[in-house]
């Protein structure tokens, strides 16, 4: 098969290290442009001031030697043709760990809801740390005129360790509060009416609005002022969980693209959530509920090269294995590079014993291929699972500022551990599709737009939505007629069984648990039995019938649990089979694999489709085996060597059968044609 369609930019694989200023520079800044040259790292991120060896916001003259030793190395770099950027580690600061300002820095630092005070950690709106802060982040792009300047995701509001989580309420804050809502409230009456519990009130919004606000503002002096000194430097951005940043009012594309200035050039390095070693399947559960979710706020060319947070690295914290199939596992992301945190921050430069290096090298061939297929993240197919960087604004407060993290985000996490290809998507307006309405997110639509999106669509819900449409008087969208929270184990409930008539896996009256694992159960009754099909019964431990279980309508199913977290119950095969097949009969352009854990991702490039597939499990599986409605004629898979080879496949209906082996934790990806395309 012919390839014609033009190569992307070489897929950049960014080395993050930090250099200590001892009598062992040119020893560790020798073996590191080694050890770029042999395992063919790009970039290097160079850290100054970072971890073990920060000292607070570092005076220009206690710089000076970081300085100096930066230079030395991006100079040997260079000469071999890596790409130096440089990070700071912190801006506000993360946390104070027993830090203190110097003599001359009067900064006005973060306080928490209780008036506790950090002693190093800056407020965003101290004026005094932002002139310190110009004027030293100026000093290093001036000296070491970096490709790109790292701003660190210290730069937010909240999780800053020495406070109590969320927000800045110094008095220049409650000042600011108080001008805008023209209100003469304390700090205790803020706190009390933004995270009061029930309905969003406004000085929430407020609250929201000013945080949102604050952090722009404060990134556009940085980015105009840095770009005084270089025009054409590039400043990237780290990011942690959405539901977080949801919480300060971040607007992903407006706060990148402040940061890029002139340039246009957007750079996210988005979180990998496994600081430790875990299962693939519960890390894999995260990625989507966070790296996939904050992807998907940021426009197709942002460029996103995520980070694998190794932090003290060691083989027993996490293996080579296991970082290998963060890397792999990231390919869904539409990847420019990756960015690792393989070696600690202590001194001892890149330690070639622990392996990491020897799998980023034997990837980069597969990342390269994949990258060359110039997808676009935008092109995703699937389950619309909706998702609002407002949803802070929208959600209803219980138990304090902690319950204001959204779990409308792990909605995603659930859809790819089922099996299902899906797309998370910040519009409200669907037609024909199939749209996950799960959790907290019911609380992004308007009634009207409820309305709308149940008469054009297809629509999983679950117990939890489907209790709050029938609080704000939608229920009988479903045909609820009443309907009862039960909280897990709190009455004899005991299981679910298939009714007459629905198989699984060939048998009758398939089982699975109603214990605390499957979540609160919401117990319904509708007011027509004949306008929805039952299909499922629950049942207490002497067998008596208890409630309806899942129940499809003409254009929904419900789940009648609480899904706003993860619960493994949830993943039993007669749950998940009875989603899968409402999937399957109502969405179109989808694929969907024979088991959980293996999560298909499907990009729609026009005139072809690309298709990664990730198994999560630790099983290797022979064959590849999968439901979809796509229609193809030849299948390419991208070998992990980067080439390009024709696969053999049987298809019956819309059940194909990929004879291709697919390893635990490891992925595959192939380009699916029509017989009329040659080109890949």
């Amino acid at each position: 098969m012919r390839t014609a369609k033009p190569k992307n930019k070489k897929f950049r694989q960014c080395l993050r290290l930090q250099i200590i200023c001892d009598d062992r520079v040119d020893e560790i800044i020798g073996e590191l442009t080694k050890h770029c040259k042999k395992y063919g790292f790009t970039d290097v991120m160079l850290m100054i001031n970072a971890e073990e060896f920060n000292v607070g916001h570092i005076e220009i003259e206690k710089a000076v030697p970081w300085v100096e030793t930066l230079n030395k190395a991006k100079r040997e770099l260079e000469k071999i043709g890596v790409v130096v950027s440089v990070n700071n580690w912190m801006e506000m600061g993360h946390l104070d760990r027993q830090r203190k300002l110097s003599s001359t820095q009067h900064f006005t630092t973060m306080v928490d809801k209780n008036g506790k005070k950090c002693s190093v950690v800056a407020c965003p709106l101290s004026l005094e740390w932002r002139k310190y802060y110009i004027g030293y982040a100026s000093y290093l792009v001036r000296e070491l005129s970096p490709d790109v300047f790292w701003i660190e995701d210290d730069f937010r509001y909240h999780n800053h360790g020495d406070l109590e989580w969320g927000g800045c309420f110094c008095d220049e804050h409650i000042a600011s509060f108080n001008k805008i809502a023209k209100k003469n409230y304390s700090r205790e009456e803020w706190v009390e009416k933004i995270f009061k519990d029930g309905e969003p009130t406004e000085e929430r919004k407020i609250w929201l609005d000013f945080s949102r606000k604050s952090l722009t503002d404060t990134a556009k002096i940085i980015s105009e002022s840095l770009r005084e000194i270089n025009p054409d430097l590039k400043i990237g951005l780290m990011s942690s969980s959405p539901d977080m940043h949801a919480m300060e009012g971040r607007r992903w594309d407006e706060l990148l693209s402040v940061f890029a200035g002139d340039t246009n050039v957007k750079i996210n390095r988005i979180h990998l959530p496994c600081y430790y070693e875990t299962t693939g399947k519960d890390y894999f559960f995260d990625f989507n509920a966070i790296s996939m979710a904050v992807r998907a706020f940021c426009t197709d060319d942002t460029v996103v090269m995520p980070e694998t947070e190794n932090g003290s690295a060691n083989f027993y914290r996490k293996s080579p294995e296991m970082m290998r199939f963060q890397i792999e596992s990231s390919i869904p992301l539409v990847l420019s590079g990756m960015t690792y945190s393989i070696y600690d921050f202590v001194g001892n430069g890149v330690v070639e014993n622990l392996g990491y290096a020897r799998e980023i090298k034997k990837l980069t061939p597969y990342l390269q291929a994949v990258t060359d297929l110039g997808i676009k993240f935008s092109s995703l197919t699937g389950v619309i699972v909706p998702i609002d960087e407002k949803c802070a604004y929208n959600t209803p407060l219980s138990g304090g500022i902690r319950g204001l993290a959204s779990n409308e985000f792990k909605v995603g996490g659930y859809m790819s551990a089922q099996g299902v290809s899906y797309r998370y998507d910040t519009k409200k307006k669907y037609d024909g599709e199939t749209v996950a309405l799960i959790g907290d997110s019911v609380y992004d639509f308007t009634d009207d737009e409820i309305i709308r999106l149940f008469a054009r669509n297809s629509v999983i819900v679950d117990g939890y939505a489907a209790s709050v449409l029938t609080e704000r008087g939608l229920g009988k969208i479903l045909n609820i007629e009443k309907i009862e929270f039960i909280k897990a184990e709190s009455t004899p409930l005991s299981y679910e069984e298939a009714e007459k008539g629905v198989k699984i896996y060939g048998k009758d009256r398939f089982r699975a648990s109603c214990r605390e694992n499957a979540g609160d159960y919401y117990k319904i009754e509708y007011s027509d039995e004949n306008l929805i099909k039952r299909l499922t019964a629950t049942y207490d431990y002497e067998t008596n019938f208890f409630g309806n279980g899942i129940t499809e309508g003409k254009n929904f199913l419900l789940i009648p649990f609480d899904m706003r977290n993860r619960r493994y119950g949830q993943f039993s095969e007669l749950r998940r089979k009875l989603l899968i097949d409402f999937i399957g009969k109502h969405t179109e352009k989808y694929v969907i694999a024979d088991c959980a854990g293996v999560s298909p991702y499907l990009y729609d490039r026009g005139e072809d489709f690309v298709l990664t597939v990730v198994n999560a499990n630790m099983d290797n599986f022979a064959t590849l085996k999968i439901k979809t409605d796509i229609v193809f004629s030849d299948l390419y898979e991208i070998t992990k060597g980067g080439a390009t080879k024709k696969r053999d496949f049987k298809k019956n209906g819309n059940e194909v059968e990929i004879k291709t082996p697919i390893k635990g934790m490891s992925t595959v990806t192939f380009v699916m044609k029509s017989r009329q395309e040659e080109t890949l």
